[in-house]
């Protein structure tokens, strides 16, 4: 995934989580509550950081490789029935 440089404390959290799903699929340990306390710091994050964009921020977010793919659901409901030919 790529990150923008305001996301880099969202980075450092997947980072941990991704660690402890490996430490957990490794050696079998309990990392449960570790990787929800990290989930819930994870949220936090994410709704901080996006709420207090700017303009020039916003726009590399909206152009972001990822961002489309949220919506493809969407748009697939609106073309129901719509023909494509190959």
């Amino acid at each position: 995934m790529q990150y923008l440089d305001f996301e880099q404390g969202i980075m450092e959290v997947d980072n941990k989580i991704e660690a402890l799903k490996q430490t957990q699929s490794q050696r079998g340990i309990d990392v449960v509550a570790e990787m929800q306390r990290l989930e819930e710091k994870r949220t936090r994050l994410l709704k901080q950081v996006y709420k207090n964009l700017t303009a020039w921020q916003n726009t590399p977010v909206s152009e972001k490789g990822s961002c489309p793919k949220r919506y493809l659901s969407h748009i697939n409901s609106l073309a129901t029935g719509l023909y494509c030919p190959p």
